[in-house]
């Protein structure tokens, strides 16, 4: 009896092994190079609020009399504000709730602080640090000018650390050419330590009664790394702060990054668990290594054709259905010319209305090989209705809130120009949709 039970455990571990034996060899590791970019390098990375906006402790005073005696070369004015840059923000509220039991800071200040940011001090560890564990930013508003200094490496020294200087009417939007490119360090939960490339700059904020003004930051390095599919090569760039906190970009090579807004490079993004199609393949990214030397990604599926949302790529046969609620098959459509035009539009976007002009003389002049369809992606489409009769488009117009959700759009006017096979010539470029079909 017990060799008969030995054996069906045998079987059944063999059975249960098998999938993932065949499974795994369907993974690919592949190699990242740590690139030290510039500021055109920045990525769209959601998780990390593009612009990522640092702690300030105005609440506890008595932390920052506390800062004014441990550290440096703080100049004599009032008018400074302190900012902690962390990796961990549950850091920081372990590190004040530790001054506060060792009565470094005033009680009445720690409990204010904790209810206005609704802190469980249950929840918060007992861990022993300092301040050489954050990176400290001292920003001085004068008249005409903020000054900024991080203290980077972590003397609780400003004196030796540069000195940046910026006008009031600074805008994050403008080119960031006083800002510094600094080394920056730091150390993740794994215990990793990660050498990289940052700058700070500051933000003023409009409010209906109060200006405030806040500092932000920015990582300027990235990680990179090739791989071939089937012969063809397929770009990995990651951009994040440690292995559980950043996100995927991957740049199949016909699609330039260059002269691109973020949100063009946003439809590229994914995290740990999503999968992407490249070359009529499937592909799941599974990990990233604790030290980003290496991202996991496994082959799942083989299609007959690459169905994706970029240029190069095929698009699926969804149904276009109308304000009567009349469907109709895209690739039907499709088999009408040689081209068809898909406008993402809503009647409330000023930009996709400003393009009507545009599209309606591109069906003019080439009415013999393009169909234009309007895809409208507001859930109220009887708003839609009204519009298409408002500017007198006299092309066909459907409902496209479920398209543009399967197609990733995050962003609207979104053109997509399209052949009869159903491959997808261009994106989102009106001059180059206007040479494709003047040729």
């Amino acid at each position: 009896m017990i060799h008969i039970r030995l054996k069906y455990t045998k079987f059944y571990l063999i059975l249960f092994l098998f999938p993932i034996f065949t499974f795994s060899q369907n993974q690919i590791e592949i190699p990242l190079e740590h690139i030290y970019g510039d500021k055109n390098d920045i990525f769209n990375v959601r998780l990390l609020h593009q612009h990522y906006r640092l702690t300030a402790i105005s609440e506890i005073p008595s932390l920052n009399e506390l800062i004014k005696k441990e550290f440096k070369g703080i100049p004599n004015n009032n008018n400074i504000s302190f900012y902690f840059k962390t990796e961990n923000t549950l850091k920081l509220r372990e590190f004040i709730y530790q001054l506060y039991r060792e009565n470094r800071i005033r009680k009445s200040e720690f409990y204010n602080y904790i209810q206005n940011n609704y802190i469980d001090t249950l929840r918060l560890q007992k861990t022993k640090t300092d301040f050489s564990d954050f990176c400290l930013i001292l920003l001085k508003k004068d008249k005409n000018e903020f000054k900024l200094l991080a203290d980077v490496d972590r003397d609780k020294n400003f004196k030796n650390n540069v000195t940046q200087k910026f006008n009031l009417n600074f805008e994050k939007d403008q080119p960031l050419k006083t800002t510094k490119i600094l080394n920056y360090s730091y150390n993740t939960q794994n215990q990793v330590t990660f050498k990289r490339n940052i700058f700070f700059y500051p933000e003023t904020q409009q409010f209906d009664n109060y200006t405030e003004t806040v500092i932000h930051n920015n990582f300027t390095d990235f990680w990179k790394g090739k791989t071939l599919i089937d012969n063809k090569e397929l770009t990995f760039y990651y951009q994040g702060i440690s292995s559980e906190r950043g996100a995927f970009f991957f740049k199949p090579n016909n699609i330039s990054f260059e002269d691109k807004d973020i949100w063009f490079k946003s439809k590229f993004e994914k995290y740990r668990g999503d999968t992407l199609i490249f070359n009529k393949n499937i592909l799941k990214i599974d990990s990233i290594s604790s030290d980003l030397k290496n991202i996991y990604i496994t082959k799942i599926k083989t299609l007959e054709k690459n169905y994706s949302n970029y240029p190069g790529s095929f698009i699926r046969d969804f149904y276009l259905v109308d304000f009567e609620n009349k469907k109709t098959k895209l690739h039907e459509v499709l088999k009408e010319k040689k081209y068809t035009l898909l406008d993402f539009w809503a009647s409330w976007c000023g930009p996709c209305i400003e393009k009507f002009p545009e599209i309606e003389e591109l069906q003019n002049l080439h009415s013999d090989k393009l169909t234009v369809i309007g895809l409208s992606t507001e859930n109220d489409f009887q708003k839609a209705k009204k519009a298409v009769e408002k500017y007198n488009l006299s092309w066909r117009n459907f409902q496209g809130m479920t398209i543009s959700n399967q197609l990733d759009i995050h962003s609207i006017p979104s053109l997509f120009l399209i052949d009869e096979n159903g491959k997808i010539i261009s994106r989102d470029d009106i001059e180059e949709i206007k040479r494709i079909l003047d040729n």
